[in-house]
C-alpha cells in the first residue's frame, strides 16, 4: 500500500519514512493471567447473583412465581369459574350436600362459609361452652326448634324450609350436626369432623325411590334425608371438616 502526499516538496526522506515506516517498533503488551476476572469465574459471578432470590429482578419474578403455584395447588378448579365469595352466597348445607352425591372429598374449611355462617358457628361454640362441653350440640345452634327442623316435625311445609335455608345458623346445623371443637392457645377455634350420614346405606336411587313409595307422607327435609341416605357418603367417608376460626 502506498499514499499521495498533496505536497510534492516533501522532502523524500521524510516520504519514504511515512510509506514505509520499517523504524517503528510496537511491543505487544502482555497480560498477566488473573483467576479472579477470567471469563468463566465472571459468568458464574453474574448467574449466581441474578438467579439469587429476592435479590434482583430475576429473583422477584421466581419468588412471585412460586407463590402463585401455591395459590393454585390450594384454589379448587371452580374458583377458576366461580370465585368463592360468589359460591359462599348458596348455603354451605346445599353446597356440602352437592360436593358429597357427587363424590368431591375436598376439605371443608373457613373459606367455605361466608361471614354470617363463621359468626353463627362461634355463637353455637359459645353456647356449648356455656353448658362447659367442647361439643356442639343442635340445641346449640340456637335455632327455634331443636331437633323439629331437621327431620322431627311432621308438620313441616316446604315453605318452612325455605324460610331457613336463608338461616345461617340452620344452614350450619344441617351441615355439621353435631361437632367437637378445641380452643387454642390464641382463643381461635378449630373443629375437625366428617361430612357424612350416619344411616346411609347401599341401594342408590332404586331404593330411594321405594322410601318415597312407601312413605308418602314424609316431608321436604325427610325426603333430603331419604336421599342422602342412599347417595351420601357413610361413616368413616365424606370430606374432612378443618375449620379454624
Amino acid at each position: 500500500m502506498s499514499f499521495r502526499l498533496k505536497d510534492n516538496s516533501v522532502p523524500s526522506e521524510f516520504k519514504a519514512n511515512y510509506v514505509r515506516p520499517t523504524s517503528l517498533n510496537i511491543k505487544k503488551k502482555t497480560v498477566l493471567p488473573n483467576t479472579e476476572y477470567q471469563p468463566s469465574a465472571l459468568k458464574q459471578t453474574v448467574v449466581a447473583s441474578s438467579t439469587s432470590p429476592g435479590s434482583t429482578f430475576l429473583g422477584t419474578m421466581a419468588n412471585l412465581g412460586s407463590n402463585l403455584v401455591n395459590k393454585f395447588k390450594d384454589t379448587d378448579w371452580e374458583d377458576f369459574i366461580i370465585p368463592q365469595s360468589i359460591q359462599n352466597k348458596v348455603p354451605i348445607n346445599v353446597r356440602a350436600l352437592a360436593g358429597d352425591v357427587l363424590g368431591r372429598d375436598r376439605d371443608i374449611t373457613e373459606r367455605h362459609l361466608d361471614d354470617d355462617e363463621k359468626e353463627a358457628l362461634l355463637e353455637a361454640t359459645k353456647n356449648a361452652e356455656k353448658r362447659g362441653s367442647d361439643r356442639i350440640e343442635y340445641k346449640d345452634y340456637g335455632t327455634n326448634s331443636q331437633y323439629g327442623d331437621v327431620g322431627g316435625d311432621n308438620e313441616e311445609s316446604t315453605m318452612d324450609l325455605l324460610k331457613r335455608m336463608t338461616d345461617p345458623k340452620y344452614a350450619l346445623k344441617t351441615t355439621f350436626g353435631q361437632m367437637a371443637f378445641t380452643k387454642n392457645d390464641d382463643g381461635t377455634y378449630s373443629y375437625q369432623d366428617r361430612y357424612n350420614f350416619n344411616d346411609a346405606k347401599e341401594g342408590g336411587m332404586d331404593a330411594f325411590k321405594q322410601e318415597l313409595k312407601d312413605n308418602p307422607d314424609l316431608t321436604t327435609y325427610q325426603k333430603i334425608r331419604k336421599f342422602a341416605k342412599y347417595q351420601g357418603s357413610g361413616p368413616g367417608e365424606g370430606s374432612k371438616v378443618n375449620i379454624t376460626l
